[in-house]
């Protein structure tokens, strides 16, 4: 090849090698790369490009989406954009079309059709159950499954799903009533209870052990072996 000394001292080697010259046969792109040759729109340009090229070219994929990019982000690995999930096409591969009943949850419905079922997007979504729920969350986490967290006591919806509402009796044994409504019947969340038959007990427990297992007092509560064992004392001590 034919090349100016001074281009060669500044690290210009073998164009063909580089990609910069085609040699049919050698290093155009049906040849080094015919699989992805073969997706070209214009099958004449298979011979003129190398894997470097950087000209914006025409593609289809065996599905028959088409869409452009340069040969050289071809030969790194980036495929059909739209069987990726990163390009969006109405009927195709929408989520109002792949996925119609996490599209109807959508608080904005012109993003049904804007949105894939892959979306890292964080939208605003309706409960299908009780339409007073209304919550946030990535739409890929919704088509992976994530269901309502107001329905699953995930999150706390005062006046609808606080221990205040659906366990007022328990709520009100709180040392700190104003903790009634951050809370659900499945919490976690350890908190500070005072007995209702005598305010100088107070202890700790968890939410959840309260509503579900209906554990009380631990001072006033006793087990039936204990009961037994109280009567047999004031049988024998009755003061």
């Amino acid at each position: 090849y034919r090349m100016s000394v001074r281009h060669r001292l500044r690290g210009q080697g073998y164009p063909v090698a580089a990609g910069v010259q085609i040699m049919l046969g050698i290093n155009d792109l049906a040849t080094t790369h015919p699989d992805i040759a073969a997706q070209l729109v214009d099958q004449g340009r298979a011979a003129v490009l190398s894997k470097g090229s950087s000209s914006m070219e025409t593609w289809r994929c065996t599905e028959g989406h088409q869409w452009d990019a340069a040969p050289y982000t071809r030969v790194s690995g980036n495929g059909c954009p739209v069987c990726a999930n990163k390009k969006v096409i109405k009927g195709v591969n929408d989520l109002a079309t792949t996925n119609p009943d996490v599209a109807a949850m959508l608080v904005d419905q012109d993003l049904a059709e804007q949105l894939t079922s892959g979306s890292s997007k964080i939208v605003e979504l309706n409960c299908p159950t009780d339409s007073r729920h209304v919550w946030e969350a990535r739409v890929a986490s919704v088509t992976g499954g994530a269901s309502c967290p107001v329905c699953a006591n995930k999150k706390v919806m005062p006046g609808i799903n606080d221990m205040a509402t659906t366990h007022p009796d328990v709520a009100a044994q709180l040392l700190d009533s104003q903790v009634a409504t951050t809370l659900t019947i499945s919490s976690a969340r350890r908190v500070t209870w005072q007995c209702a038959d005598n305010p100088t007990h107070v202890w700790e427990t968890f939410a959840y052990q309260r509503a579900h297992d209906l554990t009380g007092c631990p001072r006033c509560s006793a087990s039936a072996p204990e009961k037994d064992l109280l009567q047999i004392i004031r049988s024998l001590v009755p003061d």
